[in-house]
């Protein structure tokens, strides 16, 4: 072979990587898809779309968030890593996706194999209400109202382990028996809580403060060790006897396995940018919920297999069969 001919062959191949490259640095260029695996209208469906805006300007293009609610979160994650590994779809989950496979439920997937942690997400509270014409103001005389009237008390929430168990928990350690209604969206528990159906719910701080300052619902407790600084009068464990379960309801974003690692960097730092944003930070603390949002991939998933442990050991002791 000839040195020009080897020299033209050289610069072809040459020229057909670079087209390769060239698309390896683009990355993103084009919509990225936020996958909610939850019912639009309640706390997570507003922390992605908070979080998608917030991330436009550090990547550079749109970030759609869809809901694919279902399963307790299971058909949202599952659509989630079975989506091309490519950069293009993210997905967000809390804790209730591990504790479902921990409850003997079967789910498509293993979360800690299948996917790839890009970052923290931010945390939420969640908190026990009553309707505010309620005479009860309290979580002890939840308790006694609850020993006197036995199964007779609903309680209503989104029907995923992570609000039912601390709940069953909180229940069996007080002995007290209460009739748990599972709902689909929050928003649907909420319905029901202000047109009487049932007695109490299961809330996100940010879903009920606009009812809490007019006075329809009542909070009763803080599901939680820690008041919450967006109702800092609101009780929580630590101010009363009963002793409960304190929930982690730390979230994660991920990826499906598989995805170029350069992509899953540019993600997480564009993240990392959004939780340095005051504007963000702000929102998500007038939402109640905590604004820890980014740190690398590393931390964020040993931090929620940490979690996972911390459920498993509840879940020992709670019968969730009955729910």
């Amino acid at each position: 072979m000839s040195r020009h001919l080897l020299c033209f062959v050289a610069a072809t191949l040459l020229a057909g990587a670079l087209p390769l490259s060239a698309a390896a640095q683009q990355y993103p260029n084009k919509p990225i898809r936020m996958i909610n695996p939850n019912a639009a209208g309640g706390v997570t469906d507003r922390m992605s779309r908070m979080i998608a805006k917030a991330l436009e300007p550090h990547l550079g293009q749109t970030v759609l968030v869809e809901n694919k609610p279902g399963a307790a979160s299971v058909a949202g994650v599952d659509f989630a890593l079975k989506s091309a590994p490519d950069g293009y779809t993210v997905g967000n989950t809390c804790p209730g996706v591990l504790i479902v496979s921990m409850t003997g439920t079967p789910v498509p997937f293993d979360f800690e194999k299948d996917a790839v942690v890009v970052g923290m997400m931010g945390a939420l509270d969640v908190l026990i209400t009553t309707r505010g014409d309620s005479t009860i103001r309290t979580i002890e005389q939840l308790v006694a109202a609850a020993k006197a009237r036995p199964k007779q008390l609903s309680i209503g929430m989104v029907q995923t382990p992570s609000n039912i168990v601390p709940v069953a928990y909180l229940a069996q350690r007080a002995g007290v028996e209460l009739n748990i209604i599972g709902y689909k969206g929050e928003a649907n528990a909420l319905t029901d809580l202000l047109g009487g159906s049932i007695q109490f719910a299961i809330n996100a701080p940010g879903t009920v403060l606009q009812h809490i300052q007019a006075g329809t619902v009542r909070p009763v407790l803080m599901l939680n060790k820690n008041r919450n600084p967006a109702m800092p009068d609101v009780p929580s464990l630590s101010d009363t006897k009963v002793e409960g379960f304190e929930p982690s309801n730390y979230c994660v974003m991920f990826m499906p396995r598989g995805t170029p690692a350069d992509a899953v960097r540019k993600f997480n730092s564009a993240l990392n940018e959004v939780g340095k944003d005051p504007a963000v930070r702000g929102a998500f603390t007038r939402e109640g919920l905590v604004p820890y949002i980014g740190g690398t991939p590393g931390e964020a998933s040993a931090l929620f297999t940490d979690i996972a442990k911390r459920w498993r050991g509840v879940l020992k002791e709670v019968d969730y069969s009955k729910f």
